[in-house]
């Protein structure tokens, strides 16, 4: 039977105890993987459910049309785009307030980064030293070893833009102009707009290692001390990879970490310090993986106020609250 400690008291073991062996560094990211597939997994099935299929069938009818250009069969494609352009006046006249639908989403495991945080500070500096001269292949590859998440990837059909480049290409194909449609009609499959949500996987770490700390607070406080280091480094890696940015209460936990460790070597009776850290850890973590980053914004045309669907422009990584 498990006895709570008084507040105020010390903690220590039955007299008699016998303690486990506390789980490795190696048992803990072992645990921590197994967390992330299932994170990533509800994730996909979560970001499944928001698809609207009718908008798939828009899409797909625009590949069909795309086909069947390449095949020479002019009065197939205009069909298909027919068909694609009446899903998208349902789907407009529906989702007046939508400016984007969901046709496809996916959620996977990305993890190159170094655990060591001095190797993701070198390839940091080869990274700004690549940019600085202009060297962006180079930058890219190093930035590419500075990932650790989960990625949870979304497209989206622009409600806009989509159902101009219809017409236009319906246009250009009833002109013979097959070629410019044909261009019409991809640029319209490019413009999807990509929407990530991001889970560091540092901080899934970090949680398992604070759970864990806190079952061996009782029988072993120096183990539990161990793996408040370990979530305080991974804490560490999070904010050195850019998922933590300027977070001030993000900042208070690793504080919190820290003082909690301190209380273990002291002896002190950590109950309330621990729920007080997880309630903590919670907030931040529900901070960092609620918003979404986007990969373009649709310009506006200056005359009519439509979406011209060939006219694109990159948009700088914005993160957007969910």
């Amino acid at each position: 039977m498990t006895t709570t400690p008084t507040p105020g008291a010390t903690e220590t073991p039955a007299a008699g105890a016998t303690a486990s062996a506390p789980p490795s560094q190696s048992q803990i990211q072992q645990q921590a993987r197994s967390e992330a597939e299932q994170h990533r997994r509800d994730a996909e099935q979560q970001v499944q459910r928001t698809i609207d299929r009718e908008a798939v069938l828009a899409v797909e009818e625009t590949r069909r049309a795309l086909r069947f250009i390449a095949e020479g069969k002019t009065a197939d494609a205009m069909a298909a785009i027919e068909r694609a352009a009446g899903t998208i006046d349902v789907l407009v006249a529906r989702n007046a307030d939508t400016a984007l639908l969901p046709v496809a989403a996916d959620a996977e495991i990305i993890d190159t980064a170094p655990s060591d945080l001095g190797a993701i500070r070198d390839i940091i500096g080869g990274a700004d030293a690549a940019m600085f001269v202009r060297d962006l292949p180079l930058a890219r590859l190093l930035l590419g070893m500075l990932i650790s998440e989960i990625r949870v990837r979304s497209f989206h059909l622009p409600l806009v833009a989509y159902p101009a480049a219809l017409r236009e290409a319906a246009r250009l194909l009833d002109q013979d102009h097959a070629d410019e449609a044909r261009g019409v009609l991809q640029a319209a499959i490019d413009s999807l707009v990509v929407i990530d949500r991001i889970i560091p996987l540092p901080l899934v770490l970090a949680r398992v290692a604070m759970n864990t700390a806190e079952s061996l607070r009782d029988q072993d406080r120096e183990a539990a001390r161990r793996m408040l280091s370990l979530a305080r480094t991974e804490l560490d890696r999070a904010v050195e990879l850019g998922y933590g940015g300027d977070d001030d209460e993000y900042k208070a936990l690793s504080r919190s970490v820290s003082d909690l460790e301190k209380q273990l070597r002291g002896n002190e009776n950590t109950s309330s310090t621990f729920t007080r850290l997880k309630e903590q850890f919670e907030n931040v973590m529900k901070r960092l993986t609620g918003g979404q980053r986007t990969s373009r914004v649709e310009k506006k045309a200056q005359s009519d106020g439509e979406a011209r669907p060939a006219e694109k422009q990159r948009a700088t990584t914005a993160t957007q609250p969910s």
